[in-house]
């Protein structure tokens, strides 16, 4: 081969190279798990890959922790004991309203430390709008996309005589219902640390895409196959399904802290769309929110994890619970906020914005709350600056 004819080859060999890179777009610089190798004597950021949309009612994440654990999730873990939706603005706080989830094989179980499975973070993809992770003891894939008052669930299942969907509605006052003719499980969890209403409740739905092979109760630990209804101190359900291998179950989740009316209407949200879909319209969301700021840097670290500065602005008297934004009192708002601050690229963004709406039973740092959350809010979404000051007023009068 003559000099001429290598150099071509060189030329098409760069140009195909360049035609692959691959583009990255705002949201693909964020890591939802920075600041979440954090424990009680030690925080690194006291953070959790939160699974939302911007300003989104609920949260998901998967859960490392047990059941009221402020530390919900922690990198070092090697065990998920569910999917948990949260409302958890700071492990101090706690969470309240919160539910979880869980796919498994094989005999039901129920109990949250001997349903906990292996998986590894080399299987694990977290981004704002999407979660994936790999079940390692039922080889079985989970995947989460959100809106933002629901969810849909994509469970991957190995072929199985008894695949299961387990759902944990939490302690301290539960109920569950399963709904075989329209496989539907719906119920409601009151788990809270305080600071909420005598009469508190978050109520959620759950519609399957099949019908259910088999269905079972949990009452106070206790698995009762076959019947339908547990309404007592921890309650929960477990429903299966007989599969092949590769087969997928989808799950679509909503949720409401006035009704299970509410949380149904809240449910369409989803539509008609698919798992894609919704996680196509949830990664454009992002992407339309972070592309409004630009932070320039030539070092790919910095654009994920380095500089990361984690803004807690706390305690507003707003809630943006459900579709009629019916407010349901003193709330605490988390703001996990990663920016970059180096020079000399363009077009290179690393800015979350992850904001969590909880009742709290404080009031005092509203000023807090001005100086930072409304500022970081306006800058990214300002056709929604009258929202929070009504809320205000409206609680203060």
């Amino acid at each position: 081969m003559n000099k001429r004819k290598l150099f071509t080859a060189v030329l098409a060999l760069a140009s195909v190279c360049a035609g692959t890179a691959k583009t990255y777009e705002p949201v693909d610089y964020v890591s939802t798990l920075v600041g979440s190798e954090s424990k009680h004597s030690l925080s690194t950021g006291n953070t959790y890959p939160a699974v939302a949309m911007p300003w989104g009612m609920n949260f998901w994440t998967p859960q490392t922790g047990k059941m009221g654990d402020g530390w919900t999730y922690t990198y070092s873990a090697d065990k998920l004991r569910g999917f948990k939706q949260t409302h958890q603005p700071s492990p101090w706080i706690n969470d309240y309203g919160q539910f979880a989830v869980m796919p498994e094989v094989g005999a039901p179980v129920f109990d949250e430390e001997k349903r906990a499975s292996w998986f590894s973070h080399k299987a694990e993809v977290a981004t704002p709008y999407y979660y994936r992770a790999y079940l390692a003891d039922y080889d079985i894939v989970t995947e989460i996309a959100p809106t933002e008052r629901a969810a849909i669930m994509r469970v991957t299942y190995p072929e199985a005589e008894q695949a299961s969907f387990v759902v944990d509605a939490y302690d301290d006052g539960s109920y569950v219902k399963v709904l075989p003719e329209q496989n539907m499980v719906v119920g409601y969890t009151t788990k809270n640390n305080g600071g909420v209403p005598e009469n508190f409740k978050n109520y959620f739905v759950m519609k399957f895409d099949r019908p259910f092979a088999y269905t079972s109760v949990v009452v106070n630990g206790e698995i009762k196959s076959g019947e339908l209804v547990s309404q007592c101190n921890h309650a929960g359900a477990i429903v299966g399904f007989k599969t092949k291998r590769g087969e997928q179950l989808n799950v679509r989740i909503a949720s409401s802290f006035i009704s299970e009316e509410q949380a149904v209407e809240n449910l369409k949200e989803l539509g008609n769309d698919d798992f894609d879909a919704v996680k196509a319209r949830g990664r454009k969301t992002w992407n339309d929110v972070l592309g409004k700021i630009e932070v320039k840097s030539h070092d790919i670290d910095h654009l994920r994890t380095t500089a990361v500065i984690a803004v807690y602005g706390n305690h507003v008297l707003l809630a943006y619970s459900d579709a009629v934004l019916r407010r349901i009192g003193y709330c605490h708002i988390l703001i996990l906020c990663y920016i970059t601050a180096t020079l000399d690229c363009k077009n290179i963004i690393d800015i979350y914005f992850t904001i969590l709406i909880m009742a709290d039973r404080q009031n005092k740092a509203v000023y807090n709350m001005r100086r930072i959350a409304f500022e970081g809010k306006f800058l990214t979404q300002p056709y929604v600056r009258c929202s929070p000051c009504g809320g205000i007023v409206g609680r203060a009068v």
